[in-house]
């Protein structure tokens, strides 16, 4: 009897879950996936871009990140000056260049703004000495 009863009870559950997940899938929210490294994007006049993935590679740590294990105690703790570095670079490279804002590639797209790849990819080399 408690076995029956349990049965159904999961049942039930299992048939509002799978009616509420398919609710969601035909009517999803929208995403806001806006990246802004540094600066506002309300406003902005002049903007640069980067691309976390391409500029991420200069950093001394993402070779050492590379040569390890995700479950060496030490990757989240190189992992986050990794990330560090590589946001200060972005954040003093839009300052020093006078740029409104710096958003990831894309995200959002903004007619007419720069590719600063290159120049975080040296801020990021003369951030770690």
């Amino acid at each position: 009897m408690v076995l029956e009863n349990l049965e159904k009870k999961l049942k039930t559950i299992g048939f509002a879950f799978g009616f509420g997940a398919a609710a969601f899938i035909s009517n999803p929210m929208p995403a806001y996936a806006d990246t802004i490294y540094h600066g506002k994007l309300k406003n902005a006049e002049k903007a640069a871009y980067v691309e976390w993935n391409a500029v991420k590679e200069a950093s001394k740590y993402t070779k050492e990140l590379n040569k390890m294990d995700n479950n060496d105690p030490k990757y989240n703790t190189i992992k986050e000056k990794r990330n560090k570095s590589v946001k200060d670079a972005i954040k003093r490279v839009g300052k020093e260049n006078n740029y409104d804002v710096v958003v990831e590639k894309d995200d959002p797209k903004i007619d007419n703004y720069n590719n600063i790849n290159n120049q975080v990819k040296k801020k990021i080399k003369d951030i770690e000495e």
